[in-house]
């Protein structure tokens, strides 16, 4: 229907031989911050979005915490501050694109790093591994959010361009490989193909020994790169923050941009006014992109498009 339309069809991808992400058939560079719409009240979720767009990126991150959406075995709730589907829809009409960290285990600093607590309740479980009584909870789970997810990939119209798989299981004890299969059958299977499935690890061998597998997308955390991801840009408050008592601070902080109330910061104009003129560089090496591929110069020579995750302190 597109092609009888002449209408482009949207496409995002990794062009291996000339080390570039590609969105609509041309080079493409993002810079992104992590937004994690669990811990913002959704009355704040266009005001946040609308700053992190003034700030000059070009896309988002956020994390998926299943024991958000399924707090109790086989009761899923996506409303209210749990509309996830709703935070992506504000997400596209910002112009953000979105990089999904799906799970199921996310890390974030989050109560199990997302694994609903009453997976316990069968004791002989091995949570992120192969186990039986595990996957059979992370197939059903995925079998839910994930059909959700795909309208909202690029591909399909949505701002959805890239789908962690997993987070820095590099530095998990168990190593099962079989557990990484399987996860990439799941997304495989409720996503289709043409989405890039990435893993995010340590920048070890140590680290991709254990984390990285076949047919994921391999990225490393603090790496000098010129595609980006600022963990975190908005700070907020952990989960747990409305318990009566707490023995800790409950503001997730790495001074971020973003203050815990949407206050702009002195970081955050010195942060857009780096990313301006990285920008503007960027824009020149892609017209550089565009010339080699008519000259036919080698990709070497426009060599500088690369995921990674860097932390701005």
């Amino acid at each position: 229907v597109l092609l009888l339309l002449n209408i482009p069809q949207r496409t995002f991808g990794i062009d291996y031989d000339c080390n570039c992400f590609v969105k609509d058939g041309h080079p493409f560079r993002y810079i992104s911050g992590s937004i994690h719409y669990s811990r913002v009240p959704r009355y704040y979720w266009k005001d946040r979005l609308l700053k992190m767009k003034m700030a000059g990126l070009d896309a988002i991150q956020t994390y998926v915490p299943w024991n958000y959406h399924e707090p109790q075995m086989g009761v899923y709730d996506f409303s209210g501050d749990r509309d996830l589907e709703y935070f992506l829809q504000l997400a596209s009409e910002t112009g953000l694109l979105v990089i999904l960290r799906a799970g199921p285990y996310i890390c974030a600093e989050w109560d199990m790093g997302g694994l609903p607590a009453w997976l316990l309740e069968k004791e002989s479980i091995v949570l992120r591994s192969s186990d039986s009584d595990y996957l059979t909870a992370v197939e059903k789970w995925m079998g839910v959010l994930l059909p959700k997810m795909k309208p909202h990939l690029y591909q399909n119209g949505g701002p959805i361009i890239m789908v962690q798989v997993e987070n820095e299981y590099g530095s998990y004890f168990a190593c099962d490989y079989d557990y990484l299969r399987s996860l990439l059958k799941i997304f495989r299977q409720h996503l289709g193909d043409e989405v890039v499935l990435f893993t995010t690890d340590g920048a070890s061998q140590f680290h991709l020994k254990c984390g990285a597998l076949q047919g994921l997308y391999a990225t490393v955390d603090f790496a000098p790169v010129d595609a980006l991801n600022i963990h975190i840009l908005h700070r907020f408050g952990k989960i747990g923050a409305n318990m009566p008592y707490m023995s800790q601070p409950t503001s997730y902080d790495y001074d971020a941009p973003l203050s815990e109330a949407g206050d702009l910061t002195e970081k955050y104009f010195a942060l857009r006014e780096v990313i301006g003129m990285v920008s503007i560089l960027s824009t020149c090496l892609e017209w550089f992109f565009e010339i080699s591929q008519v000259c036919k110069l080698s990709c070497s020579c426009v060599d500088y498009c690369f995921l990674q995750e860097k932390a701005v302190n």
